[in-house]
């Protein structure tokens, strides 16, 4: 029988035992008395009401503009039993637009969680997705964007954040995703606590929750059940919008075993609740909190003030009080006392601005030098490093620096945090402190003072003499009733021998088909830990890229998404097959179900495919030999990409002789949309790029240098049949005149609005203060009117509403930059990098973007993480060479043009080598400059990379932009009128442009070898904007060999009009 909770509009605590933990305070009441005979957990009201402005929601799903779609519905689900838990969400979205798009959606989980589990619905059915290395994933799933099918990519974004791609969602179309995740609950104080952060989520038409929990001997729940059986929790709501969590709290027995294991196979969890002697040790009175303020830390901002004003005003008033800023820059705010400061922070930090990158490794080392056992140091931050070094290795030498007798803190303000940094910066030295913003902040931000001057806890460590490996086997910060949780793998043939502080844990309880699943992924996931420990902690370059390599093994296998790997889901299970990505992966797929915890096996092969028809090989195609692969290129052991066969001499180099490869495909992408395809051997642009391409290498001038071949496809006996024909691409059709041209455009004007339009827009946007089409259209009429002062008071107004936004950032960084304040342009700019430290195109337009402001310094660190995210894509590579020749290191910036010389690229990207080239003769001539004593070297280098020294540019003008799959043109307009562009590709005079780049990304070039007296106007058009929003871009003008001019640009929408950039004049 259902039993059905109404709840009141205070803050909602599921409980099955109501108890404390002692990391959190949580308000306590009375319980409701459940209806019918099924067993449910009381519901306890707190009588605080709720802050008035909800934290940033932990799951959101929006257009890549961020305009939100809708949530229909939310089914969640969750299995435990004891320390394992698995957790289900399903939802169904809503596009409420009236065009195609690309959805985003981003769920923060819990730390440590980790993702299990990805499916989207596809014709009516849920297509589970596969765990596949990252590189080869985002290749996979621009494939099929670029043929407009429905793939979907879930990816670790930073910290324990996770973020989404689904294509495409049809106008006012639902889309239906599952996601689960698992997460082991140690008691902390004697209390289990299980939660499911809702607070802030939109209205929802529909929700559900079920809980299914089944204790362990030794621990209670409300009806007092026996072991076998599961009490079932069940929350529904209508047309509700969530202003509170749900929690639910379990604890263990008086006559509970303070030592247990349990088992699956060789697989086991040990759980100890060591006694704890209270320590006297009193807490120093001087504080020192470092503080972030990067842009991250923008969102909920006014909780985050809240909760320090409400800590250090429940610090000892006399206390002494040290506040620093940090970002990509350490800027003291202030010093007093606790009683001085709590009221002064807010401003402090208001003031400060929440905008730029997050320099951890600057951090630490300001750290080290004002560390001391006589001070307290408390780090607020999620502790994900965006900017300086930002590797695990690198942060933890860094940490490493600190003084042994050091107190250092982790204050994690919110949800999102780097859990493992956070351990290692506080081992042996001080503890983790959560403050959750919830409807009890005041209280979390109390308590969390409290904690931060109590004495610290126990170390212990962990044994097993019998087990192949064991993690974790250190713990600190142990108090009275914590629970230590130690996950290993036993010798086979051996049972678990596990000891803590001399205690061993005897028997161990075999867990049943229902459970044991769990454990075994837990475990695996336990493994993964102990194996990125180890690569953190590692000095041999060598030794850590195999344990990259082992990590990736087994979180494909094993089905644990970790940073370098991503959920993939395609349209069908032929396309799996089709791209060679196994399905067969050891583990199954964990579901809940009545029972407890279900299996989905997809170990059982596909039935075979019907074998394609072998068509006759042309002169005009050919297959890359297997020993033109390069073994420096390759991907590493154990992570080598499987292509699928190729169909030798297909009819026009694509299958079915259907241009593009697939019928109503894109036109451009790789022959038969499958990567590792047939190669044109009429021009240099090939037309498949390799699966998985290695990470830049610059080359030493004396090594051997060939172009890398495509990744060679392995034979199939009997190829699968193909998938049902994909939908027809909705592309704009040029309507192409090679012999026109356009004289005396109207767009060269640059005419601004007028200034009655500032008005107009701020009277809409009072009526409608969260439009984000006004604050983008007001931002670009103050922008093209100059007005810096107020563009900069609007971005201002903007980011508490939009933090994530990087429209907000740009405009803001415009602002200053004009206004002659470069440092804030440069935090402005930097923020981009927090918003989207996976994202190459966003980095690598912050980096250009700091170039343009003077800081190369900073700039260098995200353009480097973009070519090492995508070392498959062109401008990655011509983006860090701008940078490294700008700054003058134009030796390294030649061996990174020379190494992209040397790959393959998508077709998309046109003849992208003869671009590689010409910039590359660039560096060599200001290399030549800066050093002739090698200059004969130099030439030798440009004839064996077919480097013409000779060919020079008068003026070029190189177009690139962030978003894929979809079409932005370069227009330039020459002093005498004409106007070249795609449908007049050369002008009289000699302006050319190179080649009409349709399918995102660029680059296109326009250039010409001697220039008239007068102006070039330099534009933009949308012409194609597909399922992507704002498209945002740069333009490089290169005038002679040394003048570079970086011009940004942002458009709103495909089809419109052309956006004046930029005027050159030629005296």
């Amino acid at each position: 029988m259902n039993t059905k909770f109404v709840l009141a509009a205070a803050a909602l605590l599921l409980s099955i035992r109501t108890t404390m933990p002692h990391s959190a305070v949580q308000p306590r009441g009375a319980a409701s008395a459940p209806k019918g005979g099924e067993r449910a957990a009381p519901v306890a009201l707190a009588a605080k009401p709720a802050p008035p402005v909800a934290a940033a929601p932990l799951i959101t799903f929006a257009d890549p503009d961020g305009q939100e779609l809708v949530l229909e519905e939310l089914s969640a689900r969750t299995a435990i039993h004891g320390m394992l838990s698995l957790t289900e969400l399903e939802l169904r979205f809503r596009n409420p637009q009236a065009r195609r798009i690309e959805g985003r959606f981003t769920c923060t989980l819990p730390p440590d969680a980790a993702i299990s589990r990805f499916a989207k619905e596809i014709n009516g059915a849920l297509m589970e997705g596969e765990v596949v290395e990252r590189l080869r994933a985002n290749q996979v799933y621009e494939q099929f964007l670029h043929q407009m099918r429905d793939p979907a990519l879930l990816e670790q974004d930073q910290g324990n954040r996770f973020s989404a791609r689904i294509f495409p969602i049809d106008p006012n179309a639902p889309v239906r995703l599952l996601v689960s995740y698992t997460q082991l609950l140690p008691m902390r104080g004697g209390v289990r606590t299980y939660a499911l952060p809702l607070r802030g989520l939109p209205k929802i038409n529909k929700l559900t929750f079920r809980g299914f929990v089944t204790p362990v001997p030794g621990e209670e729940t409300a009806g007092k059940l026996t072991t076998t059986t599961a009490e079932v929790t069940r929350f529904d709501e209508r047309d509700w919008t969530p202003d509170r969590d749900l929690v639910m709290t379990w604890q263990a027995t008086a006559d509970a075993p303070r030592a247990r294991i349990l088992r699956a196979g060789d697989f086991y969890v040990a759980a100890f609740r060591p006694p704890v002697a209270q320590s006297k040790v009193a807490a120093p009175h001087a504080w020192l909190f470092y503080v972030d303020t990067s842009a991250s830390s923008a969102e909920s901002a006014p909780h985050r003030i809240r909760a320090l004003e409400q800590l250090l005003g429940a610090l000892p008033p006399n206390d002494s009080v040290r506040l620093v800023a940090f970002d990509q820059e350490l800027a003291p705010l202030a010093n007093g006392t606790a009683a001085d400061l709590a009221p002064r922070v807010g401003d402090l930090l208001r003031n400060r601005l929440f905008l730029g990158g997050t320099d951890l490794s600057a951090l630490f080392r300001d750290l080290a030098r004002n560390a001391s056992a006589s001070r307290n140091i408390v780090v607020a931050s999620d502790l994900v490093a965006t900017l300086g070094e930002t590797e695990s290795h690198q942060l933890t030498s860094a940490i490493a620096a600190l003084p042994r007798d050091a107190r250092v803190h982790a204050l994690i303000l919110g949800a999102r945090e780097e859990a493992s940094l956070a351990r290692t910066l506080t081992a042996g030295r001080g503890r983790i402190v959560r403050v959750p913003f919830t409807a009890t902040l005041d209280t979390n931000a109390r308590e969390a003072a409290r904690l931060l001057q109590a004495p610290l806890g126990a170390s212990f460590d962990a044994s097993d003499p019998a087990a192949e490996w064991l993690y974790p086997t250190h713990f600190d910060d142990v108090a009275d009733g914590d629970e230590i949780l130690v996950l290993g793998k036993s010798r086979v043939g051996s049972e678990p021998q596990v000891s803590v502080a001399s205690e061993r844990a005897n028997g161990a309880q075999r867990l049943d088909a229902t459970f044991g699943p769990l454990l075994e992924r837990e475990a695996y996931r336990a493994y993964l830990d102990y194996l990125a420990a180890r690569e953190a902690s590692e000095p041999s370059d060598a030794v850590r890229r195999a344990l990259a390599t082992e990590q990736v093994r087994i979180s494909t296998e094993q089905r644990v998404v970790i940073p370098r790997t991503t959920m993939l889901v395609l349209e069908s299970e032929w396309d799996y097959q089709r791209f060679g990505l196994d399905r067969r992966a050891l583990a199954a797929i964990l579901a809940i179900d009545a029972g407890g915890i279900g299996r989905i096996d997809h170990r059982d092969p596909l039935p075979p495919g019907r074998p394609m028809p072998v068509a006759k090989t042309t002169a005009a195609s050919r297959v890359v030999p297997q020993s033109a692969v390069s073994v420096e290129n390759a991907p590493p052991p154990n992570v080598q990409s499987e292509s699928i066969a190729v169909t030798e001499g297909v009819p026009g180099g694509v299958e079915g002789g259907v241009e593009g490869g697939v019928e109503g495909g894109v036109v451009g992408g790789v022959a038969g949309g499958v990567v590792g395809g047939v190669i044109d051997a009429r021009n240099e642009a090939r037309d498949a790029v390799a699966v998985q391409a290695a990470a830049p290498v610059l080359q030493p001038a004396e090594a051997p240098r060939e172009r890398a071949a495509v990744d060679v496809p392995h034979p199939v006996p009997e190829p699968p049949a193909p998938p049902p024909p994909p939908r027809v691409a909705e592309r704009q059709r040029r309507d192409r005149d090679p012999g026109a041209s356009r004289d005396g455009s109207d767009w060269t004007k640059d005419a601004a609005p007028p200034r009655s339009r500032i008005d107009e827009l701020e009277a809409q946007l009072k009526n409608d203060p969260r439009n984000r089409e006004l604050y983008n259209q007001l931002g670009e009429t103050l922008a093209a009117l100059r007005e810096w002062p107020s563009l900069r008071r609007l971005a201002l107004r903007w980011q508490p509403y939009d933090p994530e936004n990087p429209q907000v950032y740009e405009l803001l960084g415009m602002a200053d930059e004009h206004d002659g304040n470069a440092n804030e342009a440069a935090r402005a700019y930097a923020s981009l990098i927090e918003l989207a430290p996976a994202k190459p195109e966003l980095l690598q337009r912050a980096g250009l973007l700091l170039v343009r402001v003077g800081r190369a310094s900073i700039a260098e660190a995200p353009l480097r993480r973009a070519l090492e995210l995508r070392p498959d894509r062109a401008n990655g590579y011509r983006s860090l060479a701008l940078l490294l020749w700008q700054d003058n290191r134009i030796e390294e910036a030649a061996r990174l043009l020379e190494s992209a010389t040397t790959k393959e690229f998508p077709n998309w990207y046109g003849n992208v080598h003869r671009v590689l080239r010409e910039e590359l003769g660039y560096v060599y001539r200001a290399w030549q400059a800066k050093d002739p004593s090698r200059r004969d070297e130099i030439a030798d280098r440009a004839r064996e990379h077919d480097v013409d020294l000779a060919r020079r540019d008068a003026l070029r003008i190189t177009l690139a932009w962030e978003t894929d799959a979809n079409d932005v043109d370069l227009h330039v307009v020459e002093p005498a009128g004409t106007e070249v562009y795609y449908s007049n590709p050369r002008s009289a005079a000699g302006l050319e442009l190179y080649e009409d780049i349709t399918q995102g990304l660029g680059p296109e070039v326009i250039r010409t070898s001697r220039v008239q007296h007068g102006v070039y106007h330099v534009g933009v058009r949308y012409f194609a904007a597909g399922p992507m929003g704002i498209s945002r871009g740069i333009v490089i003008i290169q005038r002679g060999d040394d003048k570079v001019d970086i011009e940004p640009f942002r458009l709103a929408e495909g089809g419109g009009e052309i956006r004046y950039v930029a005027a050159v004049k030629v005296q």
